[in-house]
């Protein structure tokens, strides 16, 4: 029955003249390869949906790990982020009691270097007045000796008038 079957596709497919036409030609191939087909799929059938469905569970699985993998790596980054914001943070506040310390130090030594030269300048005037009085007192001195000296000279040269005075 298959054969005639076959042969009454064949004769459908033939051309007038007897010879098989190009449709005919490609409908046998059609025919071959579903031949074809069913032989691998008796041969084959349960390997390859054995195969088929290892490949879908490890492709599965594959989709699976990488998910936990994307997932730990962003746990991890979240985790160095937290952890370097923490420390930047640290550290800045750690700068700025410095910087403020440092301020402070300045200051504190600003005001005593303020407070020295204060005690410096006040040291000076004392020490220039006194000069200047021991300078107003020698000049006073000097004034007194030229008019005595003056005086003595005037009586050497008018020892007469000395008396009168």
């Amino acid at each position: 029955m298959k054969k005639n079957t076959k042969e009454a596709k064949k004769a459908e497919h033939q051309a007038p003249s007897g010879l098989p036409s190009p449709g005919a030609e490609s409908g046998a191939l059609g025919a071959q390869q579903e031949d074809v087909g069913r032989i691998r799929e008796i041969l084959f059938g349960v390997q390859m949906r054995d195969y088929e469905s290892r490949f879908v569970a490890l492709e599965a699985r594959l989709a699976s790990d990488l998910d936990e993998l994307r997932n730990r790596m962003q746990e991890g980054f979240d985790s160095l982020r937290t952890d370097l914001t923490e420390r930047l943070e640290a550290e800045q506040s750690q700068r700025l009691e410095e910087a403020e310390n440092i301020r402070q130090a300045l200051s504190s030594e600003s005001q005593e270097l303020t407070r020295k030269l204060e005690e410096s300048a006040q040291e000076l005037t004392q020490l220039i007045e006194r000069h200047a009085a021991e300078l107003g007192s020698r000049k006073a001195d000097r004034e007194l000796l030229a008019e005595l000296l003056l005086q003595s000279a005037e009586r050497i040269r008018n020892p007469t008038s000395s008396g009168a005075d």
